[in-house]
């Protein structure tokens, strides 16, 4: 937790324009993402807002709003944990983000902008940047930022934000998982391919370029050995 929570502290403000509860909620969402939390890890109410300098009623809106959408059980008093998802649910969760994100980069090939297109330039470097210092939670947000920025692009923000809680609910398993994958240049290669596939406006090729990607988190997480088999990686 104390990484988290340090990370967290540097953050979160007492701010007039975003409450303390949206920011917890935030920040939390994104330690999921990054695999900062396993499955199981136990989180405390009172931990997070006695670490964080503010009352424990923010902490508990923001929690209560992560069990709603399924990335935390309920314990008793008051605690809460990241869900125990085995592989077979895992996969199950990457099948429905694969149709979903081929859709969205579909449409997203339509209506990209300029400017967007240059900020996921940015963030392919930064990813790889990320995995090859060896940065597993940088490149799991950075990854997971990749795919929203697409996403946002295509005009549906039901389907950007059930993707997006797609990657929170499988952050956690994911970066157990990610730590078994040895090979890198089939990801670099698939996120520029995609990001060309935007830029030309190929809808059929960026839906497809999608789905192989959240893909290949299905196949993974279907292996009937995971997770101690090596496998290469395309994304994530």
């Amino acid at each position: 937790m104390s990484r988290i929570n340090n990370r967290m502290v540097e953050k979160i403000q007492k701010s007039a324009s975003e409450s303390l509860s949206e920011q917890v909620y935030q920040h939390l969402r994104e330690a999921l993402i990054s695999g900062d939390f396993v499955p199981e890890s136990k989180i405390s109410t009172r931990t997070v807002a006695a670490q964080n300098g503010i009352s424990v009623m923010p902490v508990r809106e923001a929690l209560k709003r992560l069990s709603a959408e399924g990335a935390l059980e309920v314990e008793a008093k008051r605690a809460y944990r990241v869900p125990k998802l085995n592989p077979k649910k895992a996969a199950d969760l990457f099948e429905v983000r694969a149709i979903l994100e081929a859709a969205g980069a579909a449409a997203a090939a339509k209506l990209i902008s300029p400017a967007a297109l240059s900020q996921l330039d940015l963030m392919c470097d930064a990813a790889e940047e990320a995995w090859h210092n060896g940065d597993v939670g940088a490149f799991l947000r950075l990854n997971a930022r990749f795919h929203r920025a697409v996403h946002a692009q295509s005009g549906n923000s039901f389907l950007a934000d059930t993707v997006d809680m797609i990657f929170v609910r499988t952050g956690p398993l994911l970066g157990l998982a990610i730590g078994k994958i040895v090979d890198q240049a089939d990801w670099e290669n698939d996120h520029r391919k995609l990001v060309q596939a935007l830029r030309s406006g190929d809808s059929a090729e960026a839906g497809r370029l999608m789905e192989q990607d959240a893909a290949w988190g299905m196949g993974l997480f279907r292996s009937v050995d995971w997770p101690d088999k090596r496998v290469p990686v395309s994304a994530a």
